[in-house]
């Protein structure tokens, strides 16, 4: 187990998840990336996540019902949405949540992980 605060991102895009994976890693964060909602839950039971980043559109198991099923392992876990529509979102009064839009500047995303994580 490593000190730095473990952060998976789940994202169906490979270049976004790897972009905000490595502004996350270079500003002090473990990171660990997930291609949907499903392998997202995996990585969490075997090494949980301080802080979930997650898209809201995914295959297999989508943004809300990943927040869904992560609240009920850990109702205060941080989570930040990064989402391109304006139509659908998680219920922000279910616990510590950010909704950022797409697309975004690099240190929004640094930034929304850190006031979710109350930094």
């Amino acid at each position: 187990m490593s000190s730095f605060p473990h952060v998976i991102i789940a994202e169906d895009e490979p270049l976004v998840a790897v972009t905000v994976g490595g502004m996350l890693e270079e500003s002090g964060y473990r990171v660990t990336l997930a291609r949907d909602g499903i392998e997202a839950l995996e990585l969490d039971a075997r090494d949980p996540a301080d802080v979930l980043v997650t898209d809201l559109r995914m295959p297999r198991l989508d943004g809300i019902g990943l927040i869904a099923r992560m609240r009920e392992r850990r109702p205060g876990l941080p989570i930040v949405v990064m989402t391109g529509y304006s139509d659908v979102f998680p219920d922000a009064s279910t616990g510590r949540l950010v909704i950022i839009h797409k697309p975004f500047w690099g240190d929004q995303i640094v930034r929304a992980v850190g006031v979710v994580r109350g930094c």
